[in-house]
């Protein structure tokens, strides 16, 4: 289903855990109908973002691949963590373009 509202994450492969974890918490209390929710995994190898996908199946969770470089023109990672900033922060920035245009709210 293709709800107005979207309950989004960007992740790397170091948080997606947590990010699991509150996923699954969230479906809990916010219905399909109510909210699509989507993970965009930054940088995150295709096995992995399949194993996920397969997870999240009872979920109706939505997982979206990203790929640093296509948002940065360089390749993020090698920059930021080397300093306190993740490059996965920078997802959220260019999360929009990847979502259909139903969606008037993310959360």
């Amino acid at each position: 289903m293709t709800a107005d509202c979207a309950v989004c994450y960007v992740s790397d492969l170091n948080f997606l855990m947590p990010t699991l974890a509150s996923v699954v918490g969230v479906r809990k209390y916010v219905p399909a109908q109510k909210a699509d929710i989507y993970i965009f995994t930054l940088d995150v190898e295709d096995t992995v973002v399949e194993a996920i996908a397969r997870f999240l199946q009872p979920y109706s969770v939505h997982i979206l691949p990203m790929d640093s470089r296509s948002f940065t023109g360089f390749n993020a990672s090698a920059i930021f963590e080397k300093t306190h900033v993740p490059s996965s922060t920078l997802g959220r920035f260019f999360m929009d373009n990847l979502l259909p245009e139903s969606c008037r709210r993310i959360v």
